[in-house]
């Protein structure tokens, strides 16, 4: 999976072996406290072990 951020927030949170994606980080904080906020024009490729 490819996620990119263009103008919009987009912030992706890690848990062992599980990635999330979103816009606000308020639904993703329940399911783990490793949070990463991608900057404008950055993206993050996420495989099954790493992103």
């Amino acid at each position: 999976m490819i996620a990119a951020r263009k103008g919009s927030p987009l912030v992706l949170g890690i848990k062992d072996n599980e990635f999330f994606i979103g816009s606000d980080i308020s639904p993703i904080i329940k399911h783990t406290q490793q949070i990463i906020y991608l900057e404008d024009s950055q993206m993050a490729v996420i495989n099954k072990k790493r992103i």
